[in-house]
């Protein structure tokens, strides 16, 4: 499975530049709701390296290929994974190193746990939709998706009905266990369309 993620690694390259610069411009910014959006963003270069699989017809190689579909299609999850608690790490860094420590709000690292668990829960919902219908169609529902799960989680954030009366542990708590069990159903999800779609 390494090596489904490297090919995906290289084939997003020129995506991984330009996401760079677009941390880089984060991390200056010193912006929680930016820090928030780029950890919701990482969730869409998963869904590029599918769209790009599709357009060099990857699929019908890679059933060739001795891979199993839980690492073909467990490969797209990871690399979100990946992708997803890298950014959560480097931003939760440089919110303590471009700011004086004790300008830092108590509840910056506890954003950005929760804004990752939103990103793992958008990227459950996608890529079961792309494995069904696939990048091209599902573009813009994508789009969609990443552009409600951060409204919601930026919704919760600001009013936060139920969520004021809650801890911000147990709410972080509640966040993670939903974010694992729908990956996990999603996973699942994704293995059988994908399977349906190779035999047919």
């Amino acid at each position: 499975m390494s090596g489904l993620i490297q090919k995906d690694i290289y084939t997003l390259t020129t995506e991984l530049r330009y996401f760079i610069l677009v941390l880089l411009v984060t991390f200056f910014m010193r912006n929680d709701f930016l820090y928030a959006f780029s950890i919701l963003y990482a969730t869409i270069l998963p869904t590029t390296a599918l769209a790009y699989d599709e357009r060099s017809k990857w699929n019908a190689l890679a059933d060739m290929l001795p891979f199993t579909t839980g690492q073909i299609v467990g490969s797209k999850y990871i690399l979100g994974y990946l992708l997803v608690g890298t950014v959560t790490l480097l931003l939760s860094f440089s919110s303590f190193l471009f700011r004086n420590p004790a300008d830092v709000p108590l509840n910056v690292p506890s954003l950005l746990l929760t804004a990752a668990c939103a990103a793992l829960i958008a990227l459950a919902i996608q890529l079961p939709i792309i494995f069904w219908i696939g990048m091209e169609k599902s573009r813009l529902l994508v789009l969609l998706i990443v552009m409600l799960t951060s409204g919601a989680a930026s919704f919760a954030s600001d009013f936060g009905f139920p969520l004021k009366s809650l801890s911000p542990a147990l709410v972080l708590f509640i966040a993670f266990t939903s974010a694992a069990a729908l990956n996990l159903i999603s996973f699942q999800i994704s293995r059988t369309i994908y399977d349906h779609r190779k035999a047919r």
